[in-house]
């Protein structure tokens, strides 16, 4: 098994999983950034103007 009584390895797993977790939210942080740029109301249709509305309604 893996010796995790040793201070220096639980150090090193330590580090290993916090470079995990900055990897993934830098991934996350990239891909809701390029989302918002596209669609700012959050997946929800855009809005249309009022003269829109008013000619396909006449």
């Amino acid at each position: 098994m893996f010796p995790y009584n040793d201070p220096h390895t639980v150090l090193d797993l330590h580090r290993q999983r916090t470079a995990e977790l900055i990897g993934q939210a830098a991934s996350a942080r990239r891909a809701r950034e390029a989302g918002s740029a596209r669609a700012t109301r959050f997946g929800r249709w855009p809005r249309r103007s009022r003269r829109a509305r008013a000619a396909v309604a006449a």
